[in-house]
């Protein structure tokens, strides 16, 4: 899913960055819509099997950072713009949201929904890539791979497809919506972990928007 995911990254940022008057534009761009979905999942999928969730954030965290000026020399041609941030924003917190979920809710629904609120507008508020409708489209994951085990894998597929429905209703309907083909390789995926290659997922991110940044700015 790691592989997939990546990979349908690169083809929409070649669109995006490199082909964007190029007649393949919306093929990339649609093939591109899968990758976010995916590594949504794989968020809520990892916060269930995670034994070190201090250091699962921290690497969130560090690499939104650590992309961020590169994410916006490749889209914006400069270092620093404060318009936009990129997807590791709203991957961190889609993660830290669930864990609200999951402790701090128990405890006082108020304070928990209330935290959950804040993270979402936050998402929208830095104008994290997907805002906060991407933070939900975590939740809706683990929602949906929590109740998997009592009501089965239709729990898990019809939580996440009301996310990327959800993720799905803004101006640019088409072809954002194909994103909801995203569930066909969620419901391919035999909960077996891959190759161990962490660190190689997370920075592939920078490095290849760096890459396609030069080659941008080269065309």
């Amino acid at each position: 899913l790691k592989i997939l995911a990546i990979s349908c990254m690169l083809i929409d940022h070649i669109g995006s960055l490199i082909l964007y008057d190029s007649p393949y534009y919306l093929l990339l761009r649609g093939i591109g819509r899968l990758c976010f979905p995916i590594m949504a999942y794989l968020i809520a999928e990892g916060y269930l099997h995670t034994k070190n969730l201090d250091g699962y954030l921290l690497r969130l965290g560090g690499f939104a950072i650590l992309s961020e000026p590169i994410f916006d020399f490749a889209f914006y041609s400069t270092w620093v713009f404060w318009d936009s941030q990129n997807i590791f924003f709203t991957l961190f917190l889609g993660l830290l949201a669930v864990h609200v979920w999951e402790t701090t809710l128990a405890h006082s629904k108020a304070q928990g929904l209330s935290m959950i609120l804040i993270l979402i507008l936050f998402a929208g508020l830095i104008s994290a890539d997907y805002g906060g409708r991407g933070v939900l489209l975590v939740l809706f994951c683990h929602w949906g791979r929590k109740l998997a085990p009592k009501y089965g894998k239709w729990a898990l597929y019809g939580g996440f497809l009301s996310g990327t429905l959800l993720l799905s209703l803004s101006s640019w309907i088409f072809p954002q919506i194909l994103c909801m083909l995203a569930v066909i390789p969620i419901a391919l995926y035999n909960g077996k972990r891959g190759p161990k290659m962490t660190y190689f997922f997370y920075a592939f991110y920078p490095l290849h928007l760096l890459a396609l940044g030069v080659l941008a700015k080269i065309l």
